[in-house]
């Protein structure tokens, strides 16, 4: 083999290594893609169930502020403040 039959065969076996990694990126790609695609289609019903937990904690929260609670509480450190003494 001569020197430029070499060089022709190493360019010839670059090129199919390189359309080799052009396809399996192009398939990495499309495979990717499709991921996103069921993600994005997934992501309104976790916001939904997300605003569900959101409300319940405030509804939560308002309870908690609500004036019997804070009288629970006032009896409550009233009482330690007397067992304290």
């Amino acid at each position: 083999m001569s020197f430029y039959e070499c060089c022709a065969l190493i360019a010839v076996i670059f090129f199919a290594v390189l359309v080799i990694a052009a396809v399996r990126t192009l398939l990495q790609i499309t495979q990717t893609a499709k991921s996103v695609e069921i993600l994005t289609y997934s992501i309104p019903e976790k916001v939904d169930k997300t605003e569900q937990v959101f409300d319940m904690v405030d509804k939560t929260a308002a309870l908690l502020n609500c004036k019997i609670f804070q009288a629970i509480g006032a009896g409550v450190a009233l009482v330690n403040r007397l067992r304290q003494k």
